[in-house]
């Protein structure tokens, strides 16, 4: 009755994928937002800038694979491991810019979690 619910995590889940990505404080705010790909299991995590069809600065791309999927060279070489889980791959991509929301590999890591069956 006294209390007050105070916000814990900020982030996206994909429930297809059954992974989430916590975003980190300078995301908040509307700053950033996600396009999924559904036919290729991708999503895309941009700056947004009033417009959802203005994809001109992405910050990650998160790509979901099946283990035995086809994989294209120039996609191998793009995309890094992120991790697995049972017979999908998942696989990150963070591009080179210079942007002030771009994030690490290392903060990529903290900020992706599978989701158990019970919740997070």
């Amino acid at each position: 009755e006294d209390r007050q619910l105070s916000p814990v995590l900020s982030g996206v889940i994909n429930t297809s994928h059954r992974y989430l990505v916590a975003f980190p404080d300078r995301w908040l705010g509307g700053q950033v937002t996600v396009v999924s790909q559904p036919e290729n299991g991708e999503w895309t995590f941009l700056r947004y800038q009033g417009d959802l069809s203005d994809t001109s600065v992405p910050l990650l791309r998160i790509r979901v694979y099946s283990a035995k999927d086809y994989r294209d060279k120039f996609e191998t070489d793009y995309f890094t491991l992120l991790d697995r889980q049972g017979l999908f791959e998942y696989y990150a991509a963070i591009p080179n810019t210079t942007d002030p929301l771009a994030i690490t590999q290392q903060e990529l890591q903290g900020m992706f979690s599978f989701l158990s069956e019970g919740g997070r």
